[in-house]
C-alpha cells in the first residue's frame, strides 16, 4: 500500500526518493493491470491491459512530472483503491468482465454491495455519457489539485506521490464525496425539478445532463451513502 500522509512533509530534491516511490507505485499498477487480465475472456481487453503493463514496466521517470505521461485512468484507480484501503473500506477492483460492463470497483458495507465506475475525465461530453440512465454510477475523481501546503500549484496526485512519497487517502476520499455530492445535487435539480443547471462542476460552464434519470440518481446516491458510512 502507498505510504500514508504523516502530517508534515519535508521538501525533497528532484532525485531524493523518486526511485523508491516509483518502484512502489509501479508494483501496484502492474498488480491491478494483471488482476484485470486474469479475470477476463475477451482478447481485445486483455491486449489493452497487457499493453498498459508493457508501458508501465519499461517506464522510468527522471522527473516527477513525467509520471503524467502514463495512462492517467489506471493511475487514478490505484490511488482510489489505496485511499479505500487506508480507511478500511471493503472495496475491491472489479473483474475485467465487470469493467467491460462499466464497473471499476465493488464496495460492500454490511449486507449492501454497490458496483460503480470512477473517472478523471470531467469534460462535458464525458459527463453526459457517464451519467446516462441505465449505466453504473460514476464517481468523478478530483485528480489534479493545488497543494498549497507545499506551494506546488496544480499537480496530479501521482506526481505529488513521486515527489514526497506520501498520500493522504482520507482527504482524497472527502474531496471525492464533496465533488460528487455537487454532481448529485445538479442531477436532482435537472431530473426532478427540470431546472436549468448553471452551477459549475469541475470548472465546466455548462453540462448536458439530459440523458440521466431517477434510477441513475438513486444508484449514485447509494454509493455516496455507503462511502459516508466508512468516513
Amino acid at each position: 500500500m502507498l505510504a500514508t500522509y504523516p502530517g508534515i512533509i519535508e521538501k525533497r530534491t528532484e532525485t531524493d526518493g523518486l526511485d523508491s516511490n516509483w518502484i512502489d507505485l509501479k508494483g501496484e499498477l502492474l498488480q491491478l493491470a494483471q488482476y484485470r487480465v486474469d479475470t477476463v475472456q475477451q482478447k481485445w481487453y486483455r491486449d489493452v491491459y497487457i499493453e498498459y503493463m508493457m508501458d508501465i514496466d519499461s517506464f522510468y521517470p527522471t522527473r516527477y512530472s513525467e509520471i503524467n505521461r502514463l495512462p492517467q485512468g489506471i493511475l487514478a484507480e490505484v490511488f482510489f483503491l489505496n485511499a479505500c484501503r487506508q480507511n478500511m473500506f471493503n472495496c475491491v477492483p472489479s473483474y475485467g468482465e465487470e469493467d467491460i460492463m462499466g464497473a471499476d470497483f465493488k464496495l460492500t458495507y454490511g449486507d449492501e454491495t454497490r458496483f460503480f465506475d470512477v473517472s478523471i475525465n470531467t469534460s462535458g461530453r464525458s459527463m453526459k455519457k457517464k451519467v446516462k440512465e441505465g449505466t453504473f454510477p460514476t464517481l468523478f475523481l478530483p485528480w489534479k489539485k493545488d497543494f498549497s501546503d507545499n506551494g506546488d500549484g496544480p499537480i496530479t496526485y501521482a506526481e505529488r506521490y513521486l515527489k514526497y512519497g506520501r498520500f493522504d487517502g482520507k482527504t482524497f476520499l472527502h474531496s471525492i464525496l464533496d465533488s460528487n455530492y455537487i454532481v448529485l445535487d445538479s442531477l436532482k435539480r435537472k431530473v426532478w425539478r427540470e431546472e436549468d443547471v448553471q452551477k459549475k462542476i469541475f470548472n465546466n460552464e455548462s453540462l448536458d445532463l439530459s440523458e440521466s434519470g431517477i434510477q441513475y440518481i438513486r444508484t449514485l446516491e447509494g454509493v455516496l451513502l455507503l462511502m459516508r458510512r466508512y468516513l
